[in-house]
């Protein structure tokens, strides 16, 4: 190698890197944009499954409370049955109103009760409505609380969020590929005279192409690997501790994101520097400088 290609060569890395560094970071925002339309699908379904359905009782014996119990339990809307004592009531009542209205009342005016949570696929008004019409009808059940405007809200809001974060999602994709390109392009801009004189010997265009081919196909998979690892890493914790939400019951989505990442990044780091390779093919050698 001579002196002037190992001079060209040395200069070209900090361009790689900084290419590198870049798509990086395009492909970790598209990853958390993917992330965001997982989440928008799950994360009303697990807020519809944590949503409880207060049961107060009738004057039964434990047997009974725990037969009733169990078969709620093997009905296919539970998601969950707790049961919850007079006196657990009233301590749970006195921690949230901060006041021994016992001694007020000179009694417990509490019931015992059983805590329902449905499958999400049941919390709908006419499903609710069938399973609270069930239930009543038991005999066990003295009446049922739970919050029909929070229902309703869930219910109405939660589809309408993936549209608009659907078509968001496809304007940060061409954004990401017009800024990719970009890149790409500019990291090729060092080498625009050794891929001039490789032509002015007589290399083929394919001879010419195909170790930056390599280079684009290297610059990708480093890309989207650091990019699914950093967006793995944020996702996580973040998703378990603020949304109280495990990712990792999407494992199989997250793969398909990672692999999203690893293959946008190759293909566009790829055509981008092959397009660049024939743009400085075609030009002029006065048009180089």
């Amino acid at each position: 190698m001579s002196l002037r290609e190992e001079k060209t060569a040395r200069k070209s890395k900090p361009n790689y890197i900084t290419a590198i560094i870049s798509i990086t970071l395009v492909l970790l925002n598209l990853g958390i944009l993917g992330v965001a339309l997982l989440l928008t699908r799950d994360l009303p379904n697990s807020i519809k499954e944590n949503f409880e359905f207060q049961l107060e009782l009738n004057e039964l014996t434990k047997k009974e409370i725990d037969a009733y119990k169990l078969k709620l339990e093997n009905n296919d809307f539970a998601k969950s049955v707790e049961f919850v004592s007079k006196e657990d009531a009233y301590k749970i009542m006195k921690e949230e109103l901060g006041e021994n209205f016992e001694d007020l009342l000179g009694f417990n005016p509490l019931y015992a009760s059983l805590n329902l949570k449905l499958k999400s696929k049941y919390l709908n008004n006419k499903k609710i409505d069938e399973i609270k019409a069930n239930i009543l009808k038991s005999g066990y059940v003295k009446s049922i609380n739970y919050d029909e405007q929070l229902i309703a809200i869930i219910n109405n809001y939660s589809g309408k969020i993936i549209l608009p974060l659907i078509g968001f999602s496809i304007l940060l994709l061409i954004i990401a590929l017009f800024l990719i390109d970009s890149t790409i392009r500019l990291s090729m801009y060092s080498k625009r005279f050794l891929v001039r004189s490789m032509k002015l010997v007589g290399a083929t265009e394919w001879f010419i192409t195909k170790p930056f081919i390599k280079s684009g196909i290297i610059i990708g998979l480093i890309s989207g690997f650091l990019a699914s690892i950093i967006l793995i890493i944020l996702v996580i914790p973040v998703t378990k501790f603020f949304l109280s939400v495990s990712i990792l019951d999407n494992i199989f989505s997250l793969i398909i994101i990672s692999l999203f990442l690893l293959a946008l990044g190759v293909l566009i780091s790829v055509l981008s520097t092959k397009k660049a390779v024939n743009k400085y093919l075609k030009l002029k050698l006065d048009d180089l400088y």
